[in-house]
């Protein structure tokens, strides 16, 4: 029901575009305002707009999921998910880790203020429209519900919007080259060097501090990204001078590399983390034969098991009545039952009229040994039948 009026507006605009000559309407529309429109008075209805959309619930609401999806993320508070918690020190980090909005993964994003200047004063409105709205439409879309995309560093699903914003930037760099020059090779190399060093010592303070952990890996792109608007206005506002140009090309540059560190390194930082998860995978599902059952929170880190031949159960609270009837017909049956960590325990025993042991039996695995997401519990009365033996791989 939330993304009905949503649907209503996308689909008015699809028509608006189609039947409306906008150039032609934007041009006359922009000669009418600036014989009527004083500045103040503008800025008066802009402030009234701004007023009246934050006293109406659903689109202040709106407006706060796109702040925090591409603003600060630390903001998040639609819902709760397992594993998006505050730290000790009243930090919001998703699964042990500072994830980030879209600016701060993006710190070049004030490229776009050219573009909007541009459209705004009427040209290019055609190939800007086109770009604007396939920016905009996964970021509304997510925004109703402040959707971040779970277990990733940084807005996955703004993946499709991510082109356009590539060729806004770059038309608004070429902007900057005509007017301040090119950098010169030399130029470039010392900007990438001194932004992936900033980045690079950010990441040691924040490996150093757990107090720094996520100021360090998020607000260093709002400075850059705030130095770089101000460039950019400052260019925008004496378009002629060729100083202005050119000290915005040079922070749009460092911005640009400075996000070319962050997403290398994360890059790299995904590949070990999935490697580590599926290594951790395979040992955890190495110990099991036969056709057990098994509870988990953690499903996915189970398939290899379910491929052997196991039958798991997500341990979710509103599938408790399936997770007791299952465990009740393996354990008459004679088959082992296995809870996946003490969460999985937790949930269920309450739920139980069999017992569930205290004490966890721990799959076999030299690389992961007592990390809590290789504790399995089985019931009492199987725990010698189901303890684990040495693990095969498969």
């Amino acid at each position: 029901e939330r993304y009905l009026a949503l649907m209503a507006v996308g689909g008015s605009l699809i028509v608006l575009t189609w039947a409306v000559n906008f150039p032609i309407l934007i041009k006359q529309q922009t000669e009418l305002l600036k014989k009527y429109i004083t500045i103040p008075l503008a800025a008066a209805l802009v402030t009234v707009g701004i007023a009246a959309a934050l006293l109406t619930p659903p689109i202040r609401d709106f407006l706060y999921g796109v702040y925090v999806l591409t603003i600060n993320l630390q903001g998040h508070n639609a819902y709760y998910q397992e594993g998006v918690e505050l730290n000790a020190f009243g930090q919001l980090v998703f699964w042990g880790y500072p994830k980030k909005a879209l600016i701060q993964s993006l710190p070049y994003l004030p490229l776009l203020l050219t573009p909007i200047f541009f459209f705004l004063r009427g040209r290019h409105v055609a190939p800007f429209s086109l770009c604007f709205l396939a920016i905009g439409a996964p970021v509304s879309f997510y925004a109703l519900n402040q959707w971040h995309g779970g277990g990733s560093y940084s807005m996955r699903y703004f993946m499709p919007a991510l082109p356009f914003i590539t060729l806004l930037s770059a038309w608004s760099l070429s902007k900057l080259i005509d007017a301040g020059g090119r950098i010169t090779r030399q130029q470039a190399l010392v900007v990438l060097f001194a932004a992936s060093v900033l980045y690079l010592g950010f990441q040691e303070l924040g490996r150093a501090s757990e107090a720094l952990f996520v100021p360090t890996a998020l607000y260093p792109q709002w400075l850059i990204a705030a130095a770089l608007s101000g460039a950019m206005a400052l260019h925008l506002w004496r378009p002629l001078s060729k100083q202005t140009a050119r000290g915005a090309l040079f922070i749009a540059a460092f911005a640009i590399a400075y996000a070319a560190a962050i997403n290398a390194n994360e890059a790299i930082s995904h590949e070990k983390t999935r490697a580590e998860q599926q290594a951790m995978a395979r040992d955890a599902s190495a110990s099991f034969f036969g056709a057990p059952l098994i509870v988990t929170p953690l499903p996915l880190m189970l398939i290899p098991a379910e491929q052997k031949g196991a039958f798991v159960m997500a341990a979710k609270e509103e599938n408790m009545a399936y997770i007791v009837g299952a465990a009740e017909a393996f354990a008459a049956a004679g088959r082992c039952v296995y809870f996946h960590n003490s969460l999985a325990r937790d949930m269920t025993a309450p739920h139980l009229e069999a017992a569930i042991e205290e004490r966890p039996i721990w799959a076999h695995s030299k690389r992961f040994a007592k990390d809590p997401r290789m504790a399995f519990f089985t019931l009492t009365a199987q725990r010698e039948a189901c303890r684990f033996v040495k693990a095969q791989r498969p």
